[in-house]
């Protein structure tokens, strides 16, 4: 169950990077919406909590219960540079002794940062609305 909470995570993440990098609104509206559903189906299954995990969703929690119903893109794009902080916070935290290495949460959190990284690196390019290139 855990190894597919985490595939269906990861395809959440890369959806968003996607949405964050593109000018497809409705998709940028969608994929934090899916993110975070995935996200809190993920968490459930970890304990104890991790710190790290938490300081993530925080952020995350933000996007989904105060930009998003606010149709603030700007700023749900803007959270990139955020999240990779906090992602990668997350593949240098300390799992607790008793956890399964071979669970896939190492390799997921690794997975969670390069997504983030590669959504920050998107949005350096500057598509959406207020950067979009005149011709």
């Amino acid at each position: 169950m855990g190894i597919r909470l985490v595939a269906e995570l990861r395809k959440s993440v890369d959806a968003y990077a996607a949405a964050a990098a593109g000018t497809d609104d409705a998709a940028l509206l969608g994929a934090p919406r899916s993110l975070h559903r995935r996200y809190e189906m993920m968490v459930r299954t970890i304990r104890p909590v991790l710190q790290e995990v938490d300081e993530f969703h925080k952020v995350l929690y933000v996007v989904y219960h105060k930009d998003l119903p606010a149709r603030d893109f700007a700023k749900i794009a803007g959270t990139s540079a955020d999240l990779v902080i906090k992602a990668e916070a997350i593949t240098k935290a300390p799992f607790p002794s008793g956890w399964n290495q071979g669970s896939g949460l190492r390799t997921a959190a690794q997975e969670l940062l390069a997504a983030a990284q590669s959504s920050g690196r998107n949005r350096q390019g500057g598509t959406r609305r207020g950067n979009r290139r005149r011709c």
